[in-house]
């Protein structure tokens, strides 16, 4: 109801350009262009995309023009306003940082700039000669880039950029190498893998590429020999036996498995270590042991169908077992020799467990007594399990892997031990 004057402000429009540089932003493709005036700030906090490489952040050029780089990365959670008397705009980042950008045509672009990873991973490959990515069972592996903290995952990197991997074994394990992959042939089917081949622990090298790369450490289990136990029942079955190649000792007997409870006990066990740091929960583990037919003799329970027993030849019995004849496992040796001689069978049996550890870089030993076998040729690895696989079976009540040998639960890999095949 009184006379007013209205006055009129005008604010000029100014333009904020972001490129993702082949990636993505705000779920585009192409540059993508936002008009701001002076008392409408824009706010942004997507990162923009691009094929898992990593976002170092915005790189700024004032009025548009890619020859007037400002030469500050801008993250990706920023405020940009702008000012229109002095014709510039003014970016708000990381907290209280602020950057001035002068623009004479009111136009501001950001370029997305990216590093590529390089990642590293540890590689385990048992006495089965199976090779497992990404497992540190058998070691661990950091790369370091200059000045920088070590990662045991992986680093961003720019072509040029000097780096440098360090593998370090477990006991009970060996470092046999580096080879590398790209990270884009990773879902292909024949994924090429390349060796570097430098073979110490430590390898330095420059970064030569534009795309993801995982470099893997090998670390390859050191197969561990029988300990041999074989109780006689008397001279002359002692004298019978190592005639025939088995030598008949109690030195190394272990407790659990029969002992000289029994008449002509035959076993082969194995004992291996392995080191664990800080709060450690073992459920169990998987003994991998392989058993060359050749030179391997098998006790047979009389009780048993022999027919189960595939590759044991019941015309070569090698002695009886005549003495504790109530015993589960009375029977006789027999002499696996004669079947296919190039055949080595493959067992993996399960030790079931339920312990926390709480160690501090200790060494722990585990071990396994395998009942009725005789095998000096043998090898045998140990890995510690998280959870129970699902390709192997309980540990009978018996202690005996034969339980396993005449269930079928064992795998043949013949060549694998023979001189052939293998990574």
């Amino acid at each position: 109801d009184k006379d007013h004057s209205v006055i009129l402000y005008f604010s000029k429009t100014a333009y904020v350009v972001y490129d993702p540089n082949k990636g993505s932003f705000n779920n585009t493709t192409a540059q993508t262009e936002y008009s701001i005036t002076q008392s409408l700030p824009l706010s942004q906090s997507e990162a923009p995309q691009n094929n898992n490489k990593e976002f170092v952040g915005w790189r700024v050029f004032s009025d548009g023009n890619r020859d007037n780089d400002q030469g500050v990365f801008i993250p990706a959670n920023h405020q940009i306003s702008y000012d229109q008397n002095n014709s510039q705009f003014e970016i708000i980042y990381s907290g209280s940082n602020t950057l001035y950008v002068p623009a004479e045509k009111s136009t501001i672009l950001f370029v997305a700039e990216y590093r590529n990873i390089l990642s590293v991973q540890s590689c385990y490959v048992g006495v089965d000669n199976k090779l497992i990515h990404n497992d540190p069972a058998g070691g661990t592996v950091t790369i370091k880039l200059e000045d920088e903290t070590p990662s045991d995952s992986g680093v961003g990197i720019y072509a040029g950029q000097s780096y440098t991997v360090t593998a370090a074994p477990k006991p009970g394990y060996e470092f046999k190498g580096w080879y590398y992959t790209f990270d884009s042939e990773n879902d292909q089917q024949n994924q090429t893998v390349y060796v570097i081949s430098e073979t110490n622990k430590t390898y330095s090298g420059i970064y030569a590429f534009n795309e993801n790369v995982t470099i893997h450490a090998q670390f390859v289990e050191i197969a561990v020999a029988p300990i041999l136990n074989v109780i006689a029942e008397d001279d002359t079955t002692a004298k019978t036996l190592e005639d025939n190649g088995i030598v008949s000792t109690d030195e190394n007997y272990t407790q659990g498995y029969g002992g000289s409870e029994y008449g002509n006990t035959i076993a082969t066990s194995f004992h291996i270590t392995r080191q664990f740091a800080n709060t450690t929960t073992m459920p169990g583990g998987v003994w991998t042991i392989y058993l060359p037919v050749n030179g391997t003799f098998m006790k047979v329970p009389n009780s048993d169908d022999k027919s189960i027993y595939n590759y044991v030849d019941f015309s070569k019995d090698i002695v009886k077992d005549s003495a504790n004849s109530g015993k589960s496992n009375f029977g006789n040796i027999y002499d696996m020799n004669s079947s296919d001689n190039a055949r080595t069978e493959m067992f993996k049996v399960y030790v079931g467990g339920h312990n926390n550890l709480t160690l501090t870089n200790a060494t722990v030993n585990f071990g396994i007594v395998i009942d009725n076998v005789y095998a000096p040729k043998a090898t045998a690895g140990f890995k510690v399990e998280t959870s129970k696989p699902d390709d192997v079976s309980e540990l009978g009540e018996t202690n005996s892997i034969y339980t396993h040998y005449k269930d079928g639960d064992y795998v043949h890999n013949e060549g694998k031990l023979n001189g052939g095949g293998g990574q």
